[in-house]
């Protein structure tokens, strides 16, 4: 259409190549056609272009590629149903940033849009933006989730102005780390922060950024394992400076210390068991040849 309606009509009419050009309205006819099929040509991949290219018209290509890439109407029909569940269920994963959540909320509309001739009268905007609040992870938007139902006309809410609103919130939340009543907020949301940033330190830095108490809320199990993994990882560090390899001095392995060998407490159990059954061996020799002597002093 930007280059010519009448190019464009030769798209989505009928045109039949007339066996004689000749006269100037057959001949301007003929060179639309022309121009509208060297479009499709040009903008198409080759597997596409070689499905399409014997076709003389430019209306005849446009439906070809259009039943391959969109289906029959049964196909149509099954596509819309299938983003019609991913639509329903749609919700945000466990520690899911909200700029992932919404980009995939973004291509499930996409997809409806394509699919669903109806869009605009089954999904509002009203509509979209209650289903996209609902979806949200209730154990860190809850709260703003509930101030927003109160405080806004859902009618009149677009997705634009409830993400705004959201972001708003949840960078304000990031600028007061030090609040430990919002330590939960501030750990999910930066984690994906932290998966999309290339900045090895940000992990971290992240823990550094927490206070005692917000450490002290972890379970005593969590933080024995994150001293452990750091306690192995500092090891290997400074083996590495040394420049040898991480070897296990109890069986010679290399994926591991000695102090983490499985053999090391097995070993040290064995070895205390030989050194109790040589005790009760000599014991027993020395009581044998004690009676030898008593043996001998009486025949004597």
């Amino acid at each position: 259409m930007a280059e010519d309606y009448d190019i464009w009509r030769k798209f989505s009419h009928p045109y039949v190549i007339p066996d004689q050009i000749n006269i100037d309205a057959l001949k301007l006819e003929f060179e639309h056609n022309c121009k509208a099929r060297n479009i499709l040509l040009s903008g198409i991949s080759r597997s596409d272009y070689d499905r399409v290219s014997h076709l003389e018209t430019a209306h005849e290509i446009w439906n070809a590629l259009k039943n391959f890439h969109q289906g029959t109407s049964n196909i149509i029909e099954l596509r819309r149903d299938l983003f019609k569940k991913e639509y329903i269920k749609f919700e945000m994963k466990p520690g899911e940033a909200l700029d992932d959540y919404l980009s995939r909320f973004n291509k499930i509309l996409s997809d409806l849009r394509f699919a669903d001739f109806s869009y605009d009268a089954n999904y509002s905007q009203s509509e979209v933006s209650r289903h996209f609040l609902n979806g949200l992870d209730m154990s860190i938007w809850e709260m703003k989730v509930t101030s927003i139902q109160e405080s806004v006309d859902m009618s009149s809410l677009t997705l634009d102005s409830l993400y705004t609103k959201l972001k708003t919130h949840q960078m304000n939340i990031l600028s007061r780390k030090g609040d430990s009543k919002s330590s939960a907020l501030v750990s999910s949301s930066t984690s994906l922060d932290i998966g999309a940033s290339s900045s090895k330190f940000s992990i971290l830095a992240l823990v550094n950024t927490m206070s005692d108490e917000q450490l002290e809320q972890f379970k005593e199990e969590y933080l024995v394992l994150l001293c452990n993994k750091v306690s192995r990882a500092m090891n290997n560090v400074r083996n590495k400076k040394r420049g040898g390899p991480n070897q296990c001095f109890e069986c010679g392995a290399l994926d591991h210390l000695r102090s983490h060998c499985p053999k090391f407490g097995r070993g040290k159990k064995e070895d205390d068991g030989r050194v109790k059954e040589d005790d009760v061996n000599k014991k027993k020799n020395m009581k044998e040849k004690e009676k030898k002597k008593h043996c001998m002093q009486w025949l004597i």
